[in-house]
């Protein structure tokens, strides 16, 4: 819930206000990457394709606390 409510809206934003570049290097897509990495695993897609960013920022667990 917590995905849809803050980091879909904000992914969304990123999305149509940045370069394709940066919008891969905001919050969002790390935090999304990251989490997707742990739930497929590090030998799904995502967990190998070195393109996609997959640092977790504290950004999220800022804004869960507002």
């Amino acid at each position: 819930m917590v995905y849809n409510l803050i980091i879909v809206p904000a992914s969304l934003w990123s999305a149509a206000t940045n370069s394709y570049y940066n919008h891969q290097q905001f919050w969002t897509e790390k935090d999304a990457n990251a989490w997707a990495t742990v739930f497929f695993g590090l030998k799904s897609a995502i967990g190998q394709n070195a393109s996609f960013p997959k640092e977790f920022t504290d950004k999220f667990e800022q804004i869960k606390k507002e």
